[in-house]
């Protein structure tokens, strides 16, 4: 009934309406984390199936620092200690200075075992092999987590980091998978994170990142092209026109289209008439970056978007509801429908729905 273009897929491989979905052979050659990355990096810059391979892809991204696409891969390390004893203030300093960790004492004199566990993403890995000041202990743990990410055949970290230490402070440190974490005792939907290929208008796509709580990589405007992009029909408008017909202004429509279109092939060669030096791509890159604003805010656009599962529980009952704005309602429930029907159902399975007052879609009733 609603525009198709609204929609939601979790993430496992290549997302089904991901534009230009068929990689290159040299291309998503890593580990499942690795690959996670660089199909969030291509989405960015629709490069899925041209440019770089897998390894010179992510040998750029560390060279030039844009880290926050390795926010997408999580690790969830075991951390055992010879004896009962917690890490340092300094140590709990250096945590809490680093966005997105999650940490969660498993302690248990009665079991005999001193624990921490600890959710930690690629992008924390990556930051403190560049940083400085670091505590020994935090520095031991991150430096035997990538060890084994590195042996275990990562692309994000070919080079095996084996600890220097010379006395380990840990009797035991170890990458849980998401079963193992199911069965510690933890808080499971902290440690669990979920990515999810989002199509959406640029308008709700505004409000979608306000909830600051995951890992975003979105279509750049100033990098593609979208002089044939597709538009996202509000639900609202849609409900409307089912008795209005002829209520859509296609003609202004069309006429921003064009104005973007002119504006950036007049701004590239303006750009490269100054400065024969500039190359093709980047006076295209600065011209969509000035012309994008002829564009209309209900242009689709992508977006990869990861987070917790308790995350993904917030926000779904802060969207669904008959406050929300229905695009973002429409969204969060194909969100839910799709944690249903996977193997995450059981965080979901006590939610029940009914019909948004306003008639589109539908809204929490009750979380039990």
């Amino acid at each position: 009934m609603y525009d198709q273009n609204i929609y939601a897929e979790m993430v496992d491989g290549i997302p089904s309406r991901m534009d230009k979905p068929d990689p290159s052979k040299n291309q998503l050659l890593g580990t499942p984390e690795d690959n996670l990355c660089e199909i969030a990096g291509r989405l960015c810059y629709r490069s899925l199936g041209k440019g770089r391979d897998s390894v010179s892809f992510h040998k750029n991204i560390i060279e030039s620092g844009h880290f926050s696409v390795l926010e997408h891969a999580r690790v969830n390390c075991l951390v055992e200690f010879y004896e009962f004893s917690d890490f340092s203030t300094e140590d709990w300093i250096q945590f809490a200075n680093m966005p997105g960790i999650q940490i969660q004492n498993l302690t248990d004199p009665m079991m005999g075992r001193a624990a921490y566990l600890l959710g930690l993403n690629f992008r924390h890995l990556m930051e403190w092999t560049h940083g400085a000041n670091k505590t020994r202990t935090i520095d031991y743990i991150f430096t035997k987590v990538i060890s084994i990410l590195s042996t275990g055949g990562s692309l994000i970290f070919p080079d095996e980091f084996l600890p220097y230490y010379k006395h380990s402070p840990f009797k035991k440190i170890s990458i849980l998978s998401e079963n193992n974490v199911l069965q510690t005792p933890c808080r499971a939907q902290d440690f669990i994170h979920v990515p999810f290929y989002l199509s959406m208008s640029r308008n709700c796509s505004h409000e979608w990142v306000r909830h600051r709580m995951g890992a975003v990589s979105q279509v750049s405007t100033r990098y593609c092209d979208e002089s044939q992009a597709n538009l996202i029909e509000h639900p609202l408008i849609t409900q409307y026109r089912m008795g209005e017909p002829d209520i859509h202004e296609k003609n202004q429509i069309l006429g921003n289209f064009e104005y973007y279109s002119e504006y950036v092939d007049a701004l590239s060669s303006f750009i490269q008439s100054g400065d024969q030096t500039v190359s093709a791509t980047h006076a295209r890159k600065q011209a969509r970056g000035a012309a994008r604003g002829y564009l209309n805010s209900n242009l689709q656009t992508e977006m990869i978007y990861t987070c917790s599962i308790s995350n993904w529980q917030h926000i779904l009952n802060m969207r669904m509801t008959d406050h929300a704005d229905a695009e973002i309602r429409i969204l969060c429930n194909h969100i839910l429908n799709a944690f249903r029907q996977s193997k995450y159902h059981k965080f979901f399975d006590t939610w029940t729905t009914r019909p948004a007052l306003d008639g589109i879609g539908l809204v929490i009733n009750s979380v039990i």
